[in-house]
C-alpha cells in the first residue's frame, strides 16, 4: 500500500520511500553488550554499535542494533549474538575476496561464463559462489 506521501507502508510502524535507494546497514564494528534481564521482556544479549570516543571510552548512548533472545540456553544466545556482531566484518571479507579474484583472474568473471575448471583454482569456484550468495543475501 502506498500512502499519500509516496511511502510504501509495510506495517503500522514502518514506511520506506518508494523512490529511495535500498537502505544500508549500520556500519561496524558491532559488539555484544551486557546481558539484560528484567520483568517486562525476555532476557537478551544486546547487539550494539561499538561507539567509542577518541580516548577509547564507550559513549553513554550506544545504538541498539538487535536483541538476541533466541537460543537453547544463554551460551547459545551469546553465540548467536557474536555471530550477528561479525556480520559487517564477514560482509567486508566476502567483498574483498571477490574483488581480489576479479582483479587476479578476470577471465573467470567474464559475462556468460569463465571458469577455473581447467586448472588448480577449481576448488575456489564453490567458495566464490558462496561469497557471492552471502553478499546478495546481506544486501538485496
Amino acid at each position: 500500500m502506498i500512502d499519500t506521501s509516496g511511502y510504501v507502508v509495510q506495517d503500522t510502524h514502518m514506511k520506506t520511500k518508494t523512490n529511495s535507494k535500498p537502505a544500508t546497514a549500520t556500519p561496524g564494528p558491532w559488539t555484544v553488550g551486557v546481558y539484560v534481564e528484567n520483568d517486562y521482556e525476555p532476557a537478551y544479549f544486546p547487539v550494539e554499535r561499538d561507539e567509542r570516543d577518541a580516548s577509547g571510552f564507550v559513549k553513554d548512548v550506544v545504538p541498539l542494533i538487535a536483541k538476541v533472545t533466541y537460543g537453547a540456553n544463554d551460551e547459545a544466545k551469546l553465540a548467536n549474538a557474536k555471530l550477528l556482531c561479525a556480520a559487517p566484518d564477514l560482509l567486508a571479507a566476502c567483498r574483498h575476496l571477490l574483488a581480489f579474484f576479479k582483479s587476479e583472474y578476470p577471465e573467470a568473471f567474464k559475462a556468460g561464463g569463465g571458469s577455473f575448471a581447467t586448472d588448480d583454482r577449481a576448488p575456489f569456484e564453490l567458495d566464490l559462489a558462496a561469497a557471492k550468495a552471502a553478499i546478495k543475501k546481506a544486501t538485496k
